[in-house]
C-alpha cells in the first residue's frame, strides 16, 4: 500500500495540471454544464486521444506483475505525463470562488475514494478479506485521471446547488441590511 501512495505523488501532480485545464474550459463555457459537456465531447479527440491512453500499458502491468512494479511504472509514467503537460500547457488560470468550490468538491470525491481504498486495505490486514485489491486501486485511479473532465463536470453539477444557496443567502443578507 505504501507503493500505491508514493505513486500517487506524481499522479496528483499531473492531475493538478489536467484539472487546471479542465477548469479553464469550464470557465470558458461560463460555468454552463451543457456547454462544458458539449465542449469536451465535441473536441473529444483533443481531450481523450492523448498520450494518457498509454496508461493501458499500466493496467496490463497491474495484472501481470505485483503492486510494487506497478507503483514504479506509475511513477515513471505520470512523471513523464506531468513534464509533457507542463511543457505544452498555456493560458492563465484565475482563482475565483467558483473554481475553488469545484476544486474542493473534486478533492472531497477523491478523498472519499482514497478513504475507501484505505478501508479496504485495513480489512485485508485484519483478515476480513482474503484477496488483495491493490491492483484494482491502480486501475480505478488511472480511469479517474483519464476521465478527469467528467469528474469536473460532476463536481460542477454538485456545486450548482451550493452556488444557488450562496446567491440566495447574499440576497437575504442584502435585503436585511436595507
Amino acid at each position: 500500500m505504501i507503493f500505491f501512495f508514493i505513486s500517487l505523488s506524481t499522479y496528483f501532480c499531473y492531475l493538478i495540471l489536467k484539472y487546471r485545464y479542465g477548469l479553464m474550459l469550464l470557465e470558458d463555457a461560463k460555468y454552463s454544464l451543457k456547454k462544458y459537456f458539449n465542449l469536451i465531447v465535441k473536441d473529444g479527440k483533443k481531450h481523450f486521444i492523448t498520450l494518457e491512453l498509454l496508461s493501458i500499458i499500466l493496467i496490463i502491468i497491474a495484472f501481470n506483475f505485483d503492486a510494487k512494479v506497478m507503483g514504479v511504472a506509475m511513477v515513471i509514467f505520470y512523471t513523464f505525463m506531468y513534464l509533457f503537460t507542463l511543457r505544452k500547457q498555456t493560458g492563465k488560470f484565475k482563482f475565483n470562488a467558483r473554481n475553488v468550490r469545484v476544486s474542493i468538491v473534486s478533492l472531497i470525491i477523491y478523498a472519499l475514494i482514497l478513504w475507501a481504498f484505505c478501508l479496504d486495505y485495513q480489512y485485508l490486514q485484519n483478515g476480513y478479506l482474503l484477496f488483495d485489491h491493490s491492483k484494482f486501486y491502480y486501475i480505478v485511479v488511472i480511469l479517474l485521471g483519464y476521465l478527469a473532465y467528467f469528474m469536473i463536470l460532476l463536481s460542477a453539477f454538485i456545486d450548482k446547488p451550493i452556488e444557488l444557496l450562496l446567491n440566495k443567502l447574499k440576497k437575504n443578507k442584502k435585503a436585511k441590511t436595507k
